[in-house]
């Protein structure tokens, strides 16, 4: 009964709704209607896109019927139905679908992002009753934009919904934000966290994991009916069974549920439609949406719009003309000229004529006939010249007090009878009559617009110029619209189209009719896949045997002691080079425990709770510290929360708590209040602590606000020759995890990016690599960790990842190595397969931290070589040789004193008039990307935007600037490489001068700009959008429009100017830190030349064959 009802309303509120514009929401209908017409029970499992969600329903169903991959696979919405046999369909749209042949095609095509609608599966199960449906989305932060797409369309057909989030992301921004969207659909729903088999207790007990997270929920206003902790492996903390029952109870309960459901939905769409109404009523800017002055302005309107029609047309006299005989014309051809009596007289005229009428009388019939023909003819006359006042005349005149054209003269179309006895009449008969009186119309119509151009002649019009108004029109379009809409409103309100009489049944079966197409409607099951060049880093070891053996057959020589000392003071150096190793990756991607395993002791805190508040930087020290934030720093912060500037630390205290914060700024708000002024006095500085105090303050955000850097003293053996530096998060649930990261990147010799095995990639990933790319270089490896390797069902899981994982970073371009570990495994016990990834991760570190003084010892080992061909061309060629190089010497020495960074100046600055021709466009774009993955329809619908502008405007300013700086950055880039380019060529001119020296190319600080956009302009657009957008295309070209107006708003020429004066900082800190080479090679360019004896030409004889022999003849570099 509740279904026919449900039916009957959703079906009269689709016919009235149809007179709307409102097709996103009628399509929403429709599946709505599919949904109730079929009966199903709809239970829906949505969530993170490698929750585990597939896995969980084939547990359930005691059956392999979904794929189920740590990548993404479910790209559409998959419909599992209870029913008595197995058959597959792929529904192209709400109602034509194509038949499978087995379930194995139905993994073939979810993994793909093919053009379909939905999967459904109809599967048999002892468990469940028919028409029950598991119904499985795509995740909610997948990589492929279509996924939450999916996800949205069929939320709201769900009669109950469990979201799902895998154990390690709990807590994770788009985790909590889509649960507060389901929450804001009044859809009844529990949370399912699943792989519970990861939790460790010794880490944290299970009823702290559960507390902590029910407070999490409870701050966001998140309150599911049940928590379930799942999994497919066995665990003392897994609750599949009481799971279980409770899908049964569901399934028991229907008829409850179905009301609910009744409820919900007709409430839902009846919110919606008017909301749209009102939207579109907003969108108007009309005075009032009352019907009766709707339409006094509509009048109102009119009557303007005929007085400027008139006057446009008053101002030339050929359009005069042209308006008056179009009218004139359309007048008498939907004039009336002949009514009966008109018709009857004319008739009687023809018999007259013709001789069908008697004359009575023996005499005189002949002239007694003329005379009945005359009076005839004036009857005719009389009768038609009324219809023509009334009908032709009159209207006419009419037409001209409308142009506002007065006159004396009144137009007057006189009826004169030759019109009649003109014509020849051979017989008369109904026929007859219809032809005369077309033609009698036409030559009417013929002889009234030739009259109308004469008397408009004589009319005395003034001509004058008229500017066109299109400001009446476009307002009467608006009014006439806004009348439509209201009318729409007030009988959707009244409720009246309800109570209509409709034949439902039929036309509910036509919408509901399932037609099948043939297999070949899917033209392409499988993705095409573009050839992307591959970017997988093989590292190299440096050989550095070479330089130790050649430095060792100069040790006894006194000719080339200076030779030896400054190889082995560099050889020193690159033995005790100390490297940084840092550490990266999204929130519990497993960071802190692979550091832990690396160190093989729990050294830092792990859960699966965000703990990395703060930036750790681990050393060889008997001491640790922690260096406070400044006060400057904490007003910073405090300013982008309130979003006013240029307040004192208390003033942003106070403001901070007269707003009601977004909840993601609810953990800095509450430890500002608490701890501020235990903190004060520590501002600024760097002060001594224990690791048990940097434990506690690091990973509590409360404390972790006021620290810049927490500095870990520790005695392992890893620790001698690297720094461990461990990071925030990049996508926890607080926003500074993600701002304080990018803060260590440059300092990096290493920078290993931690990802989780089941969470592999995302848009977040993606953009913050392409930063570490553009501070880093291209030819920067990147080393990713993929964590938690143990959890895969077999080995192909594993080669899956992987190959996802590189298949994302060949399409950033980005050069990489992939390593699959269990940090977790490896800390528990030995691990020969970690062992061996972390002797090549220390192996790679300690390459890249000695790379640039191996490639300064390689020179000066190439100076050297250079040196012994000259000292023995000296001794043979004499004085003319050492002018040669006395005069190469006075050259490098003049070319070095002048050269300065400054140099490539002109270069640079062409290199960023480039880049800025392009940069509006690319942040455009980018940004269009961006704000389209992160705002939905719930989101406008729900005026989210307005009430969360301040943290908006804060991420589209994050953004925008990391974005700029990953372009901007390529300007260092470019330098480094003109820069280069020159020492290089400078020392190989040493060589041709005899001097072993180089010049070495200095590590210098890289300035970021920071982006500003406008906070109005911001505000503006996010009111404009709530009012405007109704439909998801909307969505997209308002999103587009957005983008483009923030970009806009930013002064780029202003951001030119600043990277242009970042540049020159770039050259001064170069010059500057190049200042110790260049005064030492000037020194040694300045020094006399000696000649060599024959003891020193023989030994540069000896030592040259000697050197060769270990770098081989073959080898022109030396």
């Amino acid at each position: 009964m509740v279904n026919d009802d449900t039916l009957n309303i959703l079906y009269k509120i689709r016919k009235e709704i149809s007179k709307s514009n409102n097709k996103q929401l009628l399509s929403e209908i429709d599946y709505t209607i599919k949904k109730v017409y079929d009966d199903l029970f709809v239970v829906s499992f949505i969530g993170h896109f490698s929750a585990g969600k597939s896995s969980l329903i084939n547990y359930l169903l005691e059956d392999e019927v979904l794929p189920s991959s740590p990548i993404p696979t479910t790209s559409k919405t998959v419909q599992i139905e209870i029913c008595d046999e197995t058959r597959a369909r792929v529904y192209i749209d709400k109602n034509h679908y194509v038949k499978l042949n087995d379930l194995s095609e139905v993994k073939q095509i979810n993994k793909k992002d093919v053009e379909i609608e939905y999967v459904k599966i109809m599967h048999d199960s002892k468990n469940y009753n028919d028409t029950f449906v598991f119904q499985d989305t795509p995740g909610v932060d997948s990589k492929t934009s279509t996924h939450e797409e999916s996800t949205h369309k069929f939320l709201l057909n769900s009669d109950y919904v469990f979201f799902t989030v895998e154990y390690n992301h709990v807590e994770s921004e788009s985790n909590l934000s889509f649960l507060e969207e389901i929450a804001s659909y009044n859809i009844p729903f529990s949370l399912i966290v699943n792989q519970i088999d990861k939790h460790d207790d010794s880490e944290l007990s299970y009823d702290t994991f559960i507390n902590r997270l029910k407070s999490t929920l409870s701050n966001h206003n998140i309150h599911p009916e049940h928590i379930f902790t799942t999994s497919i492996y066995g665990t003392p903390y897994r609750q599949n069974d009481q799971l279980e029952s409770f899908l049964k109870e569901l399934d028991d309960s229907r008829a409850s549920f179905k009301k609910l459901y009744h409820e919900r939905i007709i409430q839902n769409i009846e919110q919606k439609h008017i909301e749209y109404l009102d939207d579109q009523l907003n969108s108007l800017d009309v005075d009032s949406e009352i019907d009766s002055d709707l339409k006094t302005h509509i009048h109102y309107l009119l009557e303007e719009k005929q007085a400027h029609d008139a006057s446009h047309i008053k101002s030339d006299i050929h359009k005069l003309t042209e308006y008056v005989d179009a009218h004139a014309k359309d007048i008498v051809s939907n004039s009336y000229l002949f009514p009966h009596d008109v018709k009857d007289s004319i008739r009687e005229y023809f018999k007259i004529s013709t001789g069908d009428v008697q004359v009575k009388g023996l005499f005189g019939k002949k002239k007694k006939l003329q005379a009945m023909k005359e009076d005839q003819v004036k009857i005719v006359h009389q009768l038609m010249q009324d219809v023509i006042d009334r009908q032709i005349n009159t209207q006419i005149n009419d037409l001209f007090l409308e142009l506002k054209i007065s006159s004396n003269e009144y137009f007057k179309y006189e009826y004169h009878d030759a019109l009649l006895t003109d014509y020849e009449i051979v017989e008369s008969n109904e026929k007859v009559l219809d032809v005369y009186l077309g033609e009698l119309k036409q030559t009417i119509s013929k002889e009234v617009r030739n009259l109308l151009k004469v008397f408009i002649k004589q009319l005395d019009i003034k001509v004058y110029d008229v500017n066109p108004d299109d400001t009446v029109d476009e307002e009467l379009n608006r009014y006439k619209k806004a009348l439509q809409l209201a009318e729409l409103k007030s009988v959707f309100l009244s409720g009246s189209y309800k109570h209509l009489y409709t034949h439902v049944e039929d036309e509910l079966k036509a919408l509901n009719e399932n037609i099948e197409l043939s297999l070949d409607t899917i033209k392409d099951l499988t993705e095409k896949k573009e050839d992307v060049v591959s970017y997988d880093f093989k590292s190299t070891a440096l050989d550095t045997e070479k330089f130790y053996s050649i430095t060792d057959l100069i040790k006894e020589s006194n000719n080339y002691r200076h030779i030896y000392k400054l190889l082995t003071n560099k050889l020193n150096r690159l033995k005790h080079n100390e490297a940084n190793i840092s550490v990266f990756g999204g929130f519990s991607a497993g960071k802190s425990t692979f550091i832990n395993a690396l160190l093989k002791e729990k050294l830092l805190t792990t859960s699966p709770n965000p703990t990395t508040a703060s930036i750790t930087e681990i050393s060889n020290s008997d001491k640790s510290y922690i260096q406070y934030k400044s006060e400057e720093s904490i007003v910073e912060l405090l300013e982008s929360v309130t979003g006013k500037s240029n307040l004192s630390l208390d003033d942003q205290v106070k403001q901070l708590n007269k707003m009601d914060v977004p909840k993601l700024f609810v953990p800095l708000k509450n430890g500002v209040n608490k701890n501020l002024e235990t903190y004060r006095p520590l501002f600024g500085q760097k002060i001594e602590t224990t690791r048990e105090d940097i434990d506690f303050k690091t990973s509590e955000d409360s404390h972790a606000i006021f620290i810049d850097k927490a500095f870990i003293g520790h005695h392992a053996p890893l620790l001698n020759q690297f720094t461990i530096i461990d990071s925030p998060g990049i996508n926890s649930i607080n926003e500074r995890h993600t701002q304080e990261t990018h803060q260590i990147i440059a300092n990096s010799d290493l920078i290993i990016y931690v990802s989780y095995f089941n969470h592999v990639f995302t848009q977040s990933d993606a953009q913050f690599l392409k930063y570490i790319q553009s501070i880093k270089g291209k030819e920067f490896p990147l080393s990713v960790v993929i964590n938690a390797v143990d959890l895969a069902k077999n080995d192909k899981e594993i080669e899956d990842v992987e190959a996802y994982m590189h298949q994302s970073l060949n399409q950033l371009k980005i050069q990489h190595q992939i390593y699959g570990v269990s940090s977790k495994s490896a800390l528990e016990h030995e691990d020969a397969s970690f062992e061996a990834v972390k002797l090549s991760f220390l192996k790679d570190a300690e390459n890249k931290s000695k790379e640039l003084l191996a490639l300064s010892i390689d020179e000066n080992i190439k100076q050297f070589i250079e040196l012994l061909n000259s000292n023995i061309k000296q001794f043979n060629e004499g004085e003319s040789y050492i002018n040669t190089l006395k005069e190469n010497r006075q050259n490098t020495s003049h070319l070095l004193n002048d050269f300065t960074a400054h140099t490539v100046k002109n270069e640079t600055v062409n290199e960023i008039e480039n880049l800025f021709a392009f940069i509006r466009k690319q942040l455009e774009l980018k940004l269009y990307d961006y704000l389209s993955s992160n705002i939905s329809m719930n989101d406008v619908s729900k005026k989210m935007l307005s009430a969360n502008r301040q943290l908006i405007k804060n991420d589209i300013e994050q953004y925008v600037t990391i974005e700029s700086n990953t372009i901007i950055n390529n300007v260092y880039r470019f330098i480094d490489d003109l820069v280069n380019q020159h020492i290089n060529d400078f020392n190989v001119k040493l060589r041709a001068s005899n001097v072993v020296d180089t010049l070495q190319y200095p590590k210098v600080e890289q300035h970021q700009v920071k982006v500003s956009v406008n906070d109005r302009q911001v505000n503006a657009e996010l009111k404009r959008f709530e009012k405007s957008v109704k439909t998801h295309k909307q969505l997209r070209e308002q999103l587009l429009e957005v983008s483009k107006t923030i970009v806009d708003s930013i002064q780029l020429d202003a951001l030119k100017d600043n990277v242009i004066q970042n540049a020159t900082y770039y050259f001064n800190d170069i010059d500057h830190k190049l200042l110790e080479d260049k005064t030492r090679v000037l020194q040694m360019l300045n020094t006399p030349i000696e000649a060599p004896d024959e003891v020193m030409y023989k030994e540069s004889i000896d030592l040259l064959n000697e050197i060769h022999s270990i770098v081989g003849e073959e080898n022109d570099n030396h």
